[in-house]
């Protein structure tokens, strides 16, 4: 019903959501009108009723409510002391003015946005980039899924993680729709960049240089370029970059020698204005593409990796800017996704993404445009060649049903106005597919409709088609929660799959997971605010029956306990946000949680459990306390900026076992840390803050990084390991901050021992880093103040900054002095010296494949002085990078013919003299041979191989002779020197017991 109050009317009272109201008054005055929503507020999914608010329709649209001018809608402002949505009393509310010829025609909407969450931002969340190291008292867990390994070694990294810290960031400001997952889940097999923009209501001031935008006088709910940003987000977290203002060489904020390059439209073929995409190269030179959508310009094949948005450039010198803002619109991208790898030796990777497509009516109704909301990760073909990609050896395929609960199963078949209840987070009434009309969509919104079902593996057989390998099948539940339901995972079951046997498929108990309910908002009764409420990670049962208890703490503020902003240090935290029909932002208070309390058991006969206590120092202890950093964002309005980064604490003790248990007995161990507060801003005035630990400046690059491990038995301290960390100079400047390469520099460890003077023993290493951050010399002091033991290892790199190759260590000389002695005596003082060779031409030609052709040992010096070397290993590979001769001396000890495709390969050994098994040659011939998921070497020197054989699951199905040659399958790769028949050959289809029936991995802070 309406609420009349200040002046008398005639209003007509709407029944359903949209259904307008007139009123009509003689003579001009103000009219307070209130809605009551209580009998539709559930009418749609997507925190609907949260977001809903009081607008104002032309008067037309009481007469020809389908023509576009009539249905522009202008949210109603509130008075001061009412609320534009009552949460509590369920109410909307506002202000209008009566009295003229055209009649005041009302309608209950919903905007994008409202107390629980904003539709209009995308999935990356400020969380993302908290502190997530030991300090942070998250609980993470990650079930990885096991792939089928190809020729080249270049395989994705597929898992499921879990990170009980993203929960605690969803906020009222941010886009709080679950992920494919489950909330506080991620599907780990690919990343994104992604570019923010800023809404154009928020963007109506002048830019650093002093020129107004052309929306000065125009609040609309577009998006508007704000500045040349990125953020790369992969496994979960997000790393910032950093555009140097005077290069235009973009580095990321912590550099690791990942080189960034954006891509113009002669290497990109997406819908972007000028299809632009970003070419990633790690310091390995691996390749790694996002966004371009095709391979190549010749493959024909889509990968639907780029993300557009329709952009405003509202300010002189912004892309597609033009004299108005009507015409300053153009295409962009705001996600570009993983889509294509390469390696050095042309290896290739690709994925493929499927878009959900939306549209929205652009500048106040002008006109409709679309734009993809969201998408979700199809599959990953590899095992391919560069240009040679039609036929992949190997898929993980993704699939995704409906996030939908059904009261009957036709209800998920479709999302439609009468199937929306049962959809209960998804935003039913943002969706539009119209090309002429979006009645109240005047702004993009980002969400999906689909929940992941399953992962599949399978590889490609001869004549064409696929088998499957391994499936992964998930089930899902909606726990009802306040203000709406959150998609949570409830099991994930793992089948060996047997190809068309299915009686042969071996499906593994199902990993369950449990759950429960903490607020995220401190809930202030009669604040007009709903509560949010979200599901916490609370037990995992494994698949081998195995369980794991996780306990948080408690709440640490409450409506009448709230801390200053500025000097927090209390498990809260502040968030301003504008509520819906209000033009002031209000500031809200939201609750962090961190473990306390790990229990992990076997479940089996005379087995213990393990516990695991943390324990967080109090506020009131010096040093105390958690830590907020100030968020310097430049896409949150100035006045809405305050110190909601998570850091930490300073300190956490760590209690493993049980007191008083001689099973368990229980240890104690204490970490320390930097937290990266050096620099923050002060207080609401401005200013920094000056912070050190143990008068180490406290940079925000350092932050999570150790500072000291001190181990206790019961209260006296037993050993004590102490960090330095090094910082280079600035690699990159922008106008979000500086990058630099980080590292530790020097480590010390004191360990109790009475017997020494001192009572204690100390010994120390120290680092020296070049210009990459890489080491090139290690002293190794050992025991401080004993020179006899003193080490230094200095080491060269061979490097090809074209191919943005690296890491290739070139030398590496070993000698029994510290780094910094007067003189080294060669070869006296020389421990060891060894060259690598990366090309069969010359010890000094750089590397093109990152792949060592020739390893050489120091024999002995000249009259000079100079090492002579020997050679001690010559490589050969193939085309894909795999090993096909080794020669150790004289001997050539491995010799591969690829003859079986890209998965199985034929190996010969010759091994060295074997007494009484002298060849002539010094050599024993023998042979290791690879079948199927085993391989067994020949351990009788008569040229045949063991057999053996598993089941779908992987499991030891040869008998005695298997099982023997179980140690061969577990160390598949060479080692340095001299090899073990045994390490020699690669698995093709590596699925041996390794994988774990406990293959989740559970980690507290």
């Amino acid at each position: 019903m309406f609420t009349l109050s200040g002046t008398t009317g005639t209003v007509a009272v709407p029944q359903t959501p949209g259904q307008a109201a007139a009123a009509r008054q003689a003579a001009p005055g103000r009219l307070n009108v209130s809605v009551d929503y209580s009998g539709f507020g559930a009418a749609y999914g997507g925190e609907w009723a949260s977001r809903l608010r009081l607008v104002q329709l032309p008067g037309c649209a009481l007469t020809t409510p389908k023509e576009r001018a009539c249905t522009i809608q202008r949210p109603v402002q509130v008075a001061d002391g009412m609320v534009a949505n009552d949460a509590e009393a369920r109410t909307v509310s506002g202000v209008v003015t009566v009295g003229g010829v055209e009649p005041v025609v009302l309608a209950v909407a919903a905007d994008t946005a409202g107390s629980a969450g904003d539709w209009g931002v995308t999935s990356l969340a400020a969380e993302a980039t908290w502190e997530v190291s030991a300090n942070s008292g998250d609980y993470s867990y990650s079930y990885p899924m096991r792939v089928p390994p190809t020729a080249g070694g270049l395989v994705p990294q597929v898992s499921l993680g879990y990170s009980s810290g993203s929960v605690d960031g969803r906020v009222s400001t941010t886009n709080n729709q679950t992920s494919v997952v489950g909330d506080g889940w991620e599907l780990n097999a690919t990343g994104y960049i992604e570019r923010k923009y800023v809404s154009c209501a928020d963007d109506t001031g002048a830019n650093p240089a002093g020129e107004l935008p052309n929306n000065a006088t125009r609040e609309t709910g577009d998006l508007c370029w704000k500045s040349d940003n990125a953020t790369l987000l992969l496994n979960g977290r997000a790393l910032e970059l950093v555009k140097d203002q005077t290069t235009g060489v973009w580095r990321a904020l912590n550099d690791d020698n990942t080189r960034f390059e954006r891509l113009t439209a002669a290497q990109a073929w997406n819908s972007d204005n000028d299809h632009e995409a970003w070419k990633v190269t790690t310091a390995d030179g691996v390749q790694y593409y996002f966004g371009r959508d095709q391979r190549s310009a010749t493959d024909t094949a889509r990968l639907n990796s780029s993300w557009v948005t329709q952009v405003y450039g509202n300010h002189p010198g912004e892309p597609c800017h033009q004299a108005t803002f009507s015409a300053s619109r153009c295409q962009q991208t705001w996600r570009w996704n993983l889509d294509y790898v390469v390696d050095l030796n042309q290896n290739t990777m690709t994925y493929f993404y499927a878009r959900d497509a939306n549209r929205y009516e652009y500048n106040q109704g002008e006109g409709v445009s679309a734009y993809q909301r969201g998408g979700v990760l199809s599959r990953i073909e590899y095992g391919t060649r560069t240009g040679a990609e039609s036929a992949p050896p190997v898929k993980v395929e993704f699939a995704y049903q409906n996030r939908c609960l059904p009261a009957t199963a036709a209800e998920c078949q479709a999302l439609t106005a009468a199937t929306k209840a049962s959809w209960p987070d998804v935003p039913y009434d943002l969706i539009c597919d119209s090309n002429t009309s979006c009645p109240g969509r005047y702004s993009p919104s980002h969400f999906i409709t689909k929940r992941l079902s399953s992962v599949a593996t399978s590889i490609r057989k001869a004549d064409g088609t696929y088998r499957a390998v391994d499936q992964w099948v998930t089930d899902h539940a909606y726990p009802a929660t306040l203000p709406g339901p959150a998609l949570v995972l409830s099991s994930l079951t793992h089948t060996g799959v047997a190809g068309a046997a299915s009686a042969n498929n071996v499906p593994m108990p199902s990993t369950k997971f449990e759950y429960i309910k903490l607020a995220n908002r401190i809930d202030v009764q009669g604040d007009a605010q709903p509560p949010m409420n979200r599901h916490r990670l609370s037990a995992v049962t494994t698949e081998a029956g195995g369980t794991v208890n996780i306990t948080y703490s408690g709440m640490d503020c409450s409506p009448t306990s709230k801390p200053a902003v500025e000097s927090n240090k209390r498990r809260c935290f502040p968030v301003w946000y504008t509520p819906p029909g209000q033009a002031e932002p209000v500031m809200e208070f939201f609750h962090k949680y961190v473990v306390t309390d790990t229990v992990t058991s076997g479940n089996l006969a005379g087995a213990g459990e393990t516990r695991v206590h943390y324990q967080y120092p109090d506020p009131s202890v010096t040093g105390g306390g958690g830590a907020w950093r100030y968020t310097d964002d430049e896409i949150i309005p100035a006045d809405q900026r305050t110190w909601s980064q998570w850091r930490g604490y300073g300190f956490v003790d760590v209690y493993t076992g049980t007191a008083g248990n001689p099973d368990q007995p229980r240890t104690h161990a204490r970490h320390r840390f930097f937290r990266g507060l050096d620099g923050d801003r002060l207080n609401g005035g401005g200013g920094t803050t000056d912070v050190k630990v143990d008068g180490l400046d406290d940079h925000d690059q350092f932050a999570g990084m150790t500072r000291e491990l001190i181990t206790f038995d019961q209260a006296a301290v037993v050993s004590r390991t102490v960090s330095d960390p090094w910082r280079s100079a600035a690699t990159a400047t922008g106008p979000n901050g500086q990058a630099f390469h980080v590292a530790t520099q020097a480590v010390q460890t004191h360990t109790v021992a009475p017997l020494l003077p001192g009572g204690e023993r100390v010994a120390r290493s120290e680092t020296e880093f070049d210009s990459y951050g890489m080491a090139v010399a290690v002293n190794d002091l050992a025991e401080v103040g004993l020179a006899t033991d003193d080490q230094c290892t200095r080491t060269e790199y061979a490097r090809n900054t074209t191919l943005n190759i690296l890491g290739t260590v070139k030398r590496v000389e070993k000698v029994a002095k510290s780094c910094d002695a007067a003189s080294v005596a060669r070869p006296g003082d020389v421990i060891s010296d060894t060259r690598t060779w990366y090309s069969t031409a010359s010890y000094a030609t750089n590397p093109t494949d990152g792949l060592p052709r020739r390893v050489e040992d120091v024999s002995s010096y000249d009259s000079a002085g100079a090492a002579v070397y020997t050679p001690t290993q010559r490589f050969g590979y193939d085309e894909f990078g795999r090993p096909t001769s080794l020669t150790d001396g004289g001997c050539q000890l491995l010799c591969v013919r690829p003859d079986h495709g890209p998965f199985e390969r034929s190996m010969y050994v010759r091994e060295g003299r074997e007494e009484g098994r002298d060849g002539g040659d010094g050599c024993r011939a023998g042979r290791v041979g690879c079948v199927g998921r085993v391989v067994l070497p020949d351990r009788r020197g008569r040229g045949q191989a063991d057999r053996g054989r598993r089941d779908a699951a992987g499991d030891d199905q040869g008998g005695a002779r298997a099982r023997a040659g179980r140690r061969a399958v577990r160390s598949p790769r060479l080692r340095q020197g001299r090899p073990r028949r045994e390490a020699l050959c690669e698995l093709a289809q590596r699925h041996d017991a390794q994988d774990g029936r406990d293959r989740g991995r559970g980690r507290g802070p």
